[in-house]
Formats: C-alpha cells, sequence, structure tokens
C-alpha cells in the first residue's frame, strides 16, 4: 500500500472511531465471503457497518487515544463492527447473527461511548432493549397516571348515573 493510501485508509478509521457509539472487535476469520456480505448487509439497516483493517492501521488510527484494553486485543483476524446511532442494536444483530452461524464472529471486546468493554458486557448489551422500546416503556409508565384517573373519573360518573337511574325507577313504582 502507497503511503497515501495508508494515510487516507488512517484517516477514514479516524472518523469512524469519532462517529461511532459503539465499536465492537471480532475474529471474523472462519466466516465464509458470503456469510460476511450476509452480515454486513443486515448491519447497514440498522444504521452500522462493519470493516476489515489491518490491526497496524488501527493502531496508528488510535494511537493518540491510549485505550486501555482495546489495543492488546488487536491481534489475528480483526475486524470491527462500528454502531452509529443505536449501541444496542448492532450488538443485538451481532449476537443473533453469531448463535446463527456457530459462534462467528467471535467478540473479543469493543468500545461504548469511548470507555473499553470486554466480551461479556457486550453479551449483557445484546440482551437490553432497544432505544425503541425503552422510549416506549418510559411513555406508557407517564400515560398510566392520566389513564387511571380518567378511568376512576368515569367510574365515578356512571355510578352517579346508576343512582339517578334507580331513583327515577324508584319514583315510577
Amino acid at each position: 500500500m502507497q503511503k497515501q493510501q495508508k494515510t487516507k485508509v488512517i484517516k477514514d478509521i479516524k472518523e469512524k472511531f469519532e462517529k461511532s457509539k459503539v465499536i465492537i472487535l471480532t475474529d471474523y476469520k472462519g466466516l465464509k465471503m458470503s456469510q460476511l456480505s450476509d452480515l454486513r448487509k443486515k448491519l447497514r439497516k440498522i444504521d452500522a457497518e462493519y470493516k476489515v483493517f489491518k490491526n497496524t492501521m488501527i493502531n496508528l488510527a488510535i494511537k493518540d487515544k491510549a485505550i486501555e484494553g482495546f489495543v492488546s486485543l488487536l491481534n489475528g483476524s480483526t475486524a470491527l463492527l462500528f454502531g452509529y446511532k443505536d449501541p444496542v442494536m448492532p450488538a443485538k444483530t451481532l449476537s443473533k447473527f453469531i448463535g446463527e452461524n456457530g459462534d462467528r464472529p467471535s467478540i473479543k471486546g469493543g468500545l461504548l461511548d469511548g470507555s473499553f468493554i470486554d466480551s461479556k458486557a457486550i453479551s449483557v448489551l445484546a440482551k437490553l432493549p432497544s432505544r425503541e422500546q425503552l422510549l416506549a416503556k418510559v411513555l406508557g409508565g407517564m400515560q398510566a397516571p392520566v389513564y387511571n384517573f380518567v378511568c376512576d373519573l368515569q367510574g365515578i360518573i356512571r355510578k352517579f348515573v346508576y343512582a339517578l337511574n334507580a331513583v327515577k325507577e324508584k319514583k315510577q313504582a
């Protein structure tokens, strides 16, 4: 690779690191090209991407960040999953893909908002509900008191109408 190309790759890696909310480091050894393409297609749908870079290029791109634990994982066949919006969905998609494809690729570790997380933390992250599900739960929790209040008011009005109806029937009889 020429120096200009290397500089461009390093710049590309730096940009991806800055934009990403979650970065998952994996060992893609043993995956077929069709499986890699399938994984990339699934990740594109959720605004994430899966890229294979040389370890030396990744080291050069993040040398000024000094991320403890992350650099030590840069050995062997390495691919990076960059999640740009929701940090949970890329982890969920990768975990589901790993389950479908016989534990490949294997997760080495990652970064969540710039902090190092190990493979166990990524597994826990994958089990969390998505952002939309969490927002729906919060909204449901906020609506519940109002809904209960309205139901209580309707119950009072309904009982009042029943009482008036009973008085009316008693006077008619």
